[in-house]
């Protein structure tokens, strides 16, 4: 189950090395993300991820799955290495939404 989340995330890859990447998360779920960066990460690429909650920055490792350009902004299908516990998402979402 994938639920919309609108996050600022910062995020880090080799291909880009020192630099921190600003974007935003749109959705999430056990299994992932969906991220838009400026600029397009490849495919396979491990990111690390500082998603900017309301309770305080959360970290997460994961990789590029695919990419998309959609307006301007290239959207990142991220899966986790592992899936994360079946509430993840949801408490997220409750939480970035009341």
């Amino acid at each position: 189950m994938r639920l919309p989340v609108v996050v600022p995330v910062v995020g880090r890859a080799v291909q880009f090395p020192g630099e921190e990447i600003q974007g935003m998360v749109r959705n999430i779920a056990a299994g992932g993300v969906l991220v838009e960066f400026p600029v397009q990460m490849v495919p396979g690429s491990v990111v690390d991820l500082v998603l900017q909650t309301r309770g305080g920055p959360r970290e997460m490792e994961g990789k590029v799955v695919w990419t998309s350009a959609v307006e301007g902004k290239i959207h990142h299908g991220i899966a986790f290495p592992e899936p994360k516990e079946q509430t993840f998402a949801l408490e997220l979402f409750l939480h970035e939404n009341r």
